[in-house]
C-alpha cells in the first residue's frame, strides 16, 4: 500500500512540476501555441511519462501484484527527474532560438529604419538643392531684366535685312521713335523691326535663313524717342515680339 502512495506522490509531483515550468513562465506564460510545440516536440518524454501512470494504474488494480515486478520507487523518481531535465534543457533550446530569431528581426528592422533617415535626409537635401537652384535662377533673371530692361519687352535680336525685307509690311518713318510707337503701328502682326534709327516694319516671320540673327552691337542707332534703346541701324533690323 505504501508503494502506491509514494508513487501517486511522485506522478502528482511531477505533473504539478511540469505546469509550473510550463505555465508559469514569464516568458512563454502567453505563449499557448509555443507550449504546444514545445510538447509535440518532446512527445517521446510524453511517452514515458504515460509508460509509467500505466505501471501506476497497474499496481492500483492489482493490489496483490508480485513484488518483484513493482518498479523500484528510487528508479521511478530518478526517471522523472530525467524525463524533467530533458524537458527544461529543450526548453531552453527552444527559448534560445526564439530570443535568436527576435534579435535577428530587430536588427533587421534596425536596419531598415537607418536606412529609411538616409533616405528622407538625402531627399531633404536633394529639395534643398533644388529650391537654391530655383532662387538663383529667379535672382539671374531679375539680374538680367535689370541690365538689359528690353529683354522683358519682347526682344527677339538684331537681323540682317536688305532691299527684299525681312519684315515686309507697314514699313514706315516715324517721329521720335519709340518701342512703343512701333509696336502699336504694327498691331496686328507677331513682330516689329526697329531699322535706322527711325524706321518701324511689320511681318509674320522671324526665322528666315536669307536674314539671319546678327550680333546685337550690329544694331547700334539709337531710337530717338528712348535713347537708352537700340532701333537698329543700316539694313539691321531690332526686331521685337508685338
Amino acid at each position: 500500500m505504501w508503494i502506491q502512495i509514494v508513487l501517486c506522490c511522485l506522478i502528482n509531483l511531477c505533473c504539478s512540476e511540469k505546469r509550473e515550468n510550463f505555465l508559469g513562465s514569464d516568458k512563454y506564460g502567453k505563449g499557448d501555441s509555443i507550449l504546444w510545440y514545445i510538447l509535440q516536440k518532446l512527445h517521446h518524454d510524453d511517452k514515458r511519462i504515460d509508460e509509467i501512470q500505466k505501471s501506476v494504474h497497474e499496481i492500483q488494480k492489482n493490489p496483490n501484484l508480485d513484488s518483484e515486478k513493482i518498479p523500484d520507487k528510487n528508479e521511478v523518481n530518478n526517471g522523472f527527474k530525467k524525463i524533467i531535465t530533458d524537458i527544461r534543457t529543450n526548453i531552453t533550446l527552444v527559448r534560445t532560438k526564439y530570443e535568436s530569431d527576435s534579435n535577428r528581426k530587430q536588427k533587421q528592422l534596425d536596419l531598415i529604419q537607418a536606412t529609411q533617415k538616409r533616405e528622407t535626409a538625402a531627399n531633404k537635401n536633394q529639395d534643398k538643392t533644388i529650391s537654391d537652384l530655383e532662387k538663383e535662377i529667379r535672382e539671374l533673371k531679375h539680374t538680367v531684366n535689370k541690365q538689359h530692361p528690353w529683354i522683358k519687352d519682347g526682344y527677339m535680336g538684331c537681323f540682317k535685312d536688305d532691299g527684299n525685307r525681312h519684315l515686309k509690311y507697314r514699313i514706315a518713318d516715324l517721329s521720335h521713335t519709340t518701342l512703343l510707337k512701333c509696336k502699336q503701328h504694327c498691331r496686328g502682326f507677331k513682330y516689329t523691326g526697329l531699322q535706322a534709327g527711325a524706321a518701324c516694319l511689320c511681318g509674320n516671320t522671324l526665322i528666315n535663313p536669307s536674314y539671319p540673327r546678327v550680333l546685337d552691337s550690329e544694331c547700334n542707332l539709337p531710337c530717338p524717342g528712348e535713347y537708352f534703346r537700340m532701333c537698329g541701324a543700316r539694313w539691321r533690323n531690332s526686331i521685337y515680339r508685338v
